[in-house]
């Protein structure tokens, strides 16, 4: 079946969306199409600077990682359809072009859409149509084994969570989207009480930042919507407040908020599954990682040049049906099992063990990486709308609506990109500085700990 073509329709038929470091998102919002109604539209970007011609493309790497890794440890149920789709220099140029008002500041200094691509990905357009969704990052799940840290790091990063760390490290910022309160281990906990308690941090980070904030977006009809942009902020009240002639104050959203998402929140077996696969891939830490490469009192180079080849697909395969082999309990269904129980190997002989096996360093490092796709991917929870209004509209209706109702909630991940072996030393060096800041910075006898309610392990 041929591919789809994209630049057969007009560029002002696609509406920017949002984007990230690599790609830019666009929905279809043109009159109802067999192929493009109910999709988006992913498109690469490249740096400004970045002039050369590049040569003939192999199929988007996100289509092919998710076939054959992530759906394998996800499940298609979530995870969105993905799609080669076909695209022209000329059109993209008008795209990028129409398009360039609506990006930040901060990526239009830095990037654009890559002109020169004549591929891109399309996929289930997970905020358009009659709907609004809330999109979360939820960030890592985990706190890591204490095994394997060293004496300096140990009670700290024990007790206290990435995230966390990480937010007072920018909090001394004047970035408005570093003040958060949120914890991911709330949110990751299973605990109705604590999810709550994650989505109303993240609902006040939301407000407090004017929706900059990267762990919580919200979009009514493919709309991002922003607390003080009235309009938008009209059109979720219609949503949540149907039936009031006078829509309440924003903060008074909240709670009719956090009814409306937690219970999808907590019935879903996604966050749970997000959580497995976090701490049983990064199953020694940044910290034991390096130790693979390097002797105890130095982490660089943290990934040798025997060991620093890009995994193909191929491998990748390979390491998933390792990886399933050794972890069949993650094949069951998940309960209110504990999750991440250490094993009774001493520590400095598993590590031991490991270096003697150039193949088992190969397969940590490679679990390493998995392990940061699934701690940076986002999870997106869409409410389908009936609005009898726009009943019948081909050009409004984006799918969910029509003769088949509404339909279900749902939750995917999305965002599930492989990561590159090449980022390793960086992530060491910024583990060691969040770290480092942490510990200067902050009263460590005043900051609550963080609570791992999926491990048995001591003081977590």
């Amino acid at each position: 079946m041929a591919r789809p073509d994209a630049s057969l329709t007009a560029p002002h038929d696609w509406a920017y969306i949002s984007e990230g470091g690599a790609t830019i998102v666009f929905s279809y919002a043109g009159h109802r199409h067999p192929i493009f109604t109910g999709t988006v539209l992913r498109l690469r970007k490249a740096p400004l600077s970045d002039t050369e011609d590049e040569d003939e493309e192999a199929e988007d790497a996100t289509i092919a990682f998710q076939a054959r890794v992530t759906s394998r440890l996800i499940g298609p149920a979530h995870l969105p359809r993905l799609d080669a789709c076909a695209v022209s220099r000329p059109w993209l140029e008008e795209l990028a072009r129409i398009s360039h008002h609506r990006r930040p500041e901060a990526r239009r200094a830095k990037d654009a859409i890559n002109v020169r691509r004549r591929k891109a990905v399309l996929a289930t357009d997970l905020v358009g149509g009659h709907a609004w969704a809330v999109e979360i990052k939820p960030k890592w799940a985990f706190l890591p084994n204490p095994a394997h840290l060293s004496p300096a790091t140990r009670p700290i990063k024990a007790a206290h969570c990435r995230f966390c760390m990480h937010t007072h490290r920018r909090a001394a910022s004047d970035d408005p989207a570093a003040i958060t309160r949120y914890c991911p281990l709330d949110l990751f906990s299973g605990d109705p009480a604590r999810i709550e308690r994650a989505l109303s941090t993240l609902w006040d980070a939301w407000i407090h930042s004017n929706g900059a904030v990267n762990n919580l977006k919200l979009f009514v009809d493919g709309a991002t919507i922003r607390p003080n942009d009235q309009t938008a902020v009209d059109a979720i009240s219609h949503i949540l407040f149907p039936d009031s002639t006078q829509p309440p104050s924003l903060p008074a959203f909240l709670p009719k908020f956090i009814s409306t998402v937690l219970p999808l929140l907590t019935s879903t077996p996604l966050l749970a599954r997000l959580s497995t696969l976090q701490r049983t891939l990064d199953a020694l830490d940044i910290e034991g990682l390096a130790a693979l490469y390097s002797s105890p009192t130095s982490l660089k180079p943290l990934v040798n040049p025997a060991s620093a080849a890009e995994p193909g697909l191929d491998e990748w395969a390979d390491f998933v049906s390792t990886y399933l082999a050794r972890h069949p309990e993650f094949q069951s269904q998940l309960g209110d099992n504990k999750e991440g129980e250490e094993d009774d190997e001493d520590p400095e002989e598993k590590i031991a063990r490991i270096r003697s096996h150039p193949a088992e360093i190969r397969y940590y490092t490679l679990a390493y990486l998995l392990s940061g796709t699934f701690k940076d991917c986002s999870v997106i929870l869409r409410f389908p709308q009936t609005n009898e209004d726009d009943k019948g509209d081909p050009k409004e209706d984006g799918g969910d609506g029509g003769d088949d109702g509404p339909g279900e909630p749902t939750i995917t991940a999305i965002d599930l990109d492989p990561k590159n072996i090449a980022r390793l030393p960086k992530w060491a060096e910024l583990d060691a500085q969040i770290v480092r800041a942490f510990a200067e910075r902050a009263d460590l006898r005043e900051v609550a700990r963080c609570v791992d309610a999926r491990t048995t392990g001591a003081g977590r």
